[in-house]
């Protein structure tokens, strides 16, 4: 690896597009689909355990109400009383349900909005100023930013509208659906969105309750795992064509901002180098394949980056180690 970048520095252009060669993409994905996927599992884990706990809870107040007495449920370091009893579990319990439903799906609608935008972020960064285009909502911009039609992912983005209709319901309007809503979930293209996004031996069929404009809409806590699904699939589909166009020079540049030039930078464990330091992104986050030293070190000459990057690597971990 070091005679990689020994060579590249004294062959210029030619050891440039040598070494360009070597990084791979296929199984790549950008920090902003890192960041999605680690808010989904987070969210899948965190609905199922609450809903657990909250059937935890009325399986104990059942056998409490059976013998006379009832529930009480402790205030933790909450500024509240320190116990209070519960006299109508039932009603609570679903009250917390329907919240946990309205929050699940909220946020996963504000972490692909995330995403988008971090995407868009990602195709900035090397390219200067974004192209204008005709059309107001991110996904439409990233689209056209990647020259795609919305057809090609026409049942993702049938999914992903509704969830979009029902955040907007649910933020504004108190959770009653309005006429929007009640047509998206009522649509064909809807109904084949959810029968393609059906798995073969899942436990449950992907289907929403009817909605009527101007009544609560009724959903469980399934369905905000279901629309975080839905986000999530877009956003994977939509990485593949983010990160072909980034290629090599744009991943290099991603993982250089995010491990040593952001105020903020992701965890990560490597520390004898500015160049290791970024390859450890590439490869354990990233999922790049075959990244060497030397064209790591080579574009970020190219790119005028490479004097920042060992600045910045230099004030976190001290002197170069070599």
């Amino acid at each position: 690896s070091l005679r990689s970048a020994f060579l590249s520095e004294r062959l210029g252009k030619k050891a440039t597009i040598e070494t360009r060669r070597l990084m791979d993409l296929a199984e790549a994905r950008t920090e902003p689909l890192c960041s999605l996927i680690h808010f989904h599992n987070q969210l899948n884990k965190s609905i199922k355990f609450t809903f657990g706990a909250l059937a935890k809870i009325r399986e104990q107040e059942s056998a409490l109400r059976a013998k006379g007495l009832a529930l009480h449920l402790p205030t933790g370091d909450e500024p509240w009383n320190t116990t209070r009893t519960w006299r109508n579990i039932a009603l609570e319990a679903d009250a917390a349900q329907k919240l946990i439903t309205e929050m699940g799906i909220a946020r996963a609608a504000t972490a692909f909005e995330e995403y988008l935008l971090g995407a868009l972020t990602e195709l900035d960064r090397g390219n200067g100023e974004t192209p204008e285009a005709d059309v107001k909502n991110k996904l439409g911009r990233l689209l056209a930013r990647l020259e795609l039609k919305a057809e090609r992912f026409s049942c993702q983005i049938a999914m992903v509208e509704c969830f979009d209709c029902a955040r907007n319901c649910i933020v504004h309007r108190l959770g009653r659906a309005n006429k929007e809503l009640a047509k998206l979930a009522a649509s064909e293209k809807f109904e084949r969105a959810m029968t393609a996004s059906s798995r073969p031996r899942a436990k449950w069929k992907p289907s929403i309750p009817a909605i009527s404009a101007g009544k609560p809409i009724d959903l469980q806590p399934r369905h905000a795992i279901m629309a975080s699904g839905a986000y999530h699939r877009l956003a994977s589909d939509l990485d593949f064509f983010v990160v072909q166009k980034l290629g090599p020079t744009g991943f290099i540049r991603m993982a250089s901002h995010w491990s040593l030039l952001a105020e903020s930078t992701v965890n990560y464990t490597a520390r004898l180098s500015p160049e290791i330091v970024v390859r450890s992104l590439l490869q354990e986050r990233y999922g790049t394949k075959r990244a060497t030293l030397g064209e790591i070190v080579t574009i970020l000459r190219d790119i005028d980056k490479w004097k920042d990057v060992r600045a910045a690597f230099a004030a976190r971990f001290g002197s170069m180690q070599k």
